[in-house]
């Protein structure tokens, strides 16, 4: 990495690997806390930043065979323990620092049974940013005296288009789309709740914060760290009953026919880039003062040979 030029990493830590029975106060794993720092001595010495993420979606088995994994009532005092192993053990290496990565995939991107569709994924996500709200505070009181660090959590959305710029129908389901990806992390670390709009579409299938919850969490983030890939056009839904996400959000997506696809089939359209960056600046990061951090973005295309990796004129 020093060799080309590399002047920042992001890469995650494993809390199984560092908290192997995942509890609080259960035992660390001294050889793997050994191994990290060996490799924050590398990058410092390599003059190379790092940028740690806390949870990249390696939940202990433990938690899920004895509780209810994401959703367990323990899990927030669970993940502040292991977040508080890291601070102690990497502190001296590492300024910047990602509790979860991508909420909406860890919350939707699960095999749910039919009877927990409704309120598992919205459940989900209220934990994580509990849990993301307690080990801000923990970092910015015990670990940060000299609020030289910053801390945060990665959210991803795709931009999201009316399919027909006329069309009004079109135009609210564009918006909506982008409520249900992006505003749904985002409202509560930068304002302390939920959309309104969420909550009276969903109703009680929608946890609720305290007052001393939606403290915690409005202004728990010193950037907005946003994973982008693709946009994506938007028709209104079929309008069906309420019942999950998916109908609450009642938004159709497609890709443009015209718009080239990667070889993992997204679409590419870089502009889309440059109009969420717009979104979330004007409805979050500007009102916040805080700076945007465009943490994963990329192209995926084949390129068997040197040449053509050199020559990549599609990236």
């Amino acid at each position: 990495m020093k060799k080309n030029g590399i002047k920042h990493y992001r890469f995650s830590v494993s809390w199984p690997r560092i908290v192997p029975k995942g509890r609080l106060n259960s035992t660390v794993n001294d050889k793997a806390v050994a191994r990290y720092r060996d490799i924050l001595k590398a990058l410092k010495a390599a003059g190379i930043t790092p940028y740690v993420t806390l949870y990249h979606w390696d939940l202990p088995a433990v938690l899920a065979i004895q509780g209810y994994g994401l959703t367990d009532k323990y899990f927030v005092q669970d993940f502040a323990y292991f977040a508080e192993v890291c601070f102690k053990n990497f502190g001296e290496y590492v300024d910047n620092w990602f509790t979860f990565n991508e909420v909406w995939c860890v919350a939707l991107l699960n095999e749910f049974k039919q009877r927990d569709k409704g309120t598992k994924p919205y459940l989900i996500a209220h934990t994580l940013l509990l849990a993301h709200a307690e080990v801000v505070k923990i970092f910015r009181e015990k670990y940060n005296p000299k609020k030289t660090g910053k801390i945060g959590i990665v959210l991803n959305s795709s931009m999201m288009y009316p399919k027909d710029p006329k069309s009004e129908k079109d135009k609210e389901a564009a918006r909506r789309g982008l409520v249900y990806s992006l505003s749904w992390i985002a409202d509560p670390v930068f304002k302390g709740d939920y959309p309104e709009e969420m909550k009276k579409r969903a109703g009680k299938r929608l946890p609720t914060f305290t007052e001393e919850e939606k403290k915690k969490l409005k202004g728990s983030c010193d950037f907005f760290a946003i994973n982008h890939y693709f946009s994506e056009l938007c028709e209104d839904g079929n309008g069906e009953t309420p019942w999950d996400y998916w109908s609450d959000r009642n938004v159709k997506t497609s890709y443009d026919p015209q718009w080239k696809l990667t070889d993992s089939g997204w679409p590419i359209v870089p502009e889309g880039l440059h109009d969420l960056l717009y979104v979330i600046h004007t409805n979050w990061a500007q009102s916040a003062k805080v700076p945007i951090w465009i943490t994963e973005n990329g192209c995926a295309v084949s390129e068997p040979t040197l040449s053509e990796s050199q020559h990549d004129t599609l990236r």
